[in-house]
């Protein structure tokens, strides 16, 4: 392959992957290259065609990952596929945003490691890396080397990857804080505390593009909104800033990103309150011009027919 400048890896990989070794073993459901790639209608990987393409990955890997007869035999699960289909990852695949992770993202591709390897369990900070930053200056990163654990999955899950609220502080659900911290300990406090921040930032921000919107709505013009709305982009900024640093566990931390939302999100409700008392003082001065207008008429219509009286007269 050296004539084409191509990778020529690949098998050395496949060899020392979960599959090659399966394969050397003698396993027959394991796969081989042609399970993957096809035979005679084998494809370039960019190919949006190809089996292998990441339009068509996921449902490749799913042949054999969603077979019952083939898992059930090792003990294994075969849900995965259906897991994943209920994703944040697969909602935004499913929308064609082909930058999400696949499978091959996760797991790699000829060198496919087992689920429990270092690499896989650590694998999301390959994209997220904001959240890794945090996490690994957290108690958590800390009890995970010692420990192994809590790592991503055991917060967020591997294949069916929700997306995150803060009910997941308190609630008790399969891999909400509870399931390891005691409602009594210090650190489930912390995530109570954490979740009454976040809440209470969310409904400010909430509340300053609600109240904003409405105005704009009823408003008719005669207002200049861009640097309002130059906030409420900021509100949403920082919000998503405050929600990764909760990686980090830190409360006081995560307070002052709460109070330089909410003090943003005060700033432009109380913009919109001194427009609509605008509003209101306009209307009445209309109200006033209306009234003095109707009056002057009704002197001129009095005066008018006076004079006419007096020429009558």
């Amino acid at each position: 392959m050296r004539k084409y400048s191509l990778r020529t890896d690949q098998y050395s990989l496949f060899q020392g992957s979960v599959h090659g070794r399966k394969l050397a073993q003698g396993d027959e459901s394991a796969p081989a290259c042609t399970d993957c790639h096809g035979k005679h209608n084998i494809l370039a990987v960019k190919d949006p065609n190809s089996s292998v393409s990441r339009k068509n990955v996921v449902e490749t890997c799913g042949q054999c990952h969603a077979n019952e007869k083939v898992f059930k035999k090792r003990g294994k699960p075969w849900n995965q596929l259906e897991k994943f289909k209920k994703s944040r990852h697969y909602e935004l695949y499913s929308q064609g945003d082909l930058l999400v992770p696949t499978c091959v993202d996760c797991h790699g591709n000829h060198g496919i490691t087992p689920a429990v390897s270092d690499r896989t369990r650590t694998v999301c900070f390959k994209c997220h890396t904001e959240q890794e930053k945090y996490y690994k200056a957290s108690p958590h990163w800390a009890a995970y080397k010692t420990g192994g654990e809590p790592i991503c999955l055991n917060c967020h899950n591997a294949h069916d990857i929700l997306r995150p609220t803060v009910a997941k502080f308190t609630g008790d659900a399969e891999n909400d804080c509870v399931e390891c911290h005691d409602e009594k300990s210090e650190a489930y406090l912390r995530g109570v505390e954490l979740r009454n921040i976040a809440m209470s930032t969310i409904t400010a921000a909430h509340g300053a593009s609600g109240n904003l919107a409405d105005f704009q709505k009823n408003a008719h013009g005669g207002f200049e909104f861009g640097d309002l709305e130059e906030k409420l982009t900021k509100i949403n900024e920082e919000l998503k800033e405050m929600h990764t640093l909760t990686h980090k566990m830190n409360v006081p931390e995560v307070k002052r990103q709460s109070d330089r939302i909410i003090q943003i999100a005060e700033f432009v409700t109380g913009k919109v309150v001194s427009m609509r008392e605008e509003i209101r003082t306009r209307n009445l001065g209309l109200v006033v011009a209306l009234i003095v207008f109707i009056g002057f008429t009704v002197a001129l219509v009095l005066k008018s027919r006076l004079i006419e009286k007096d020429r009558e007269d």
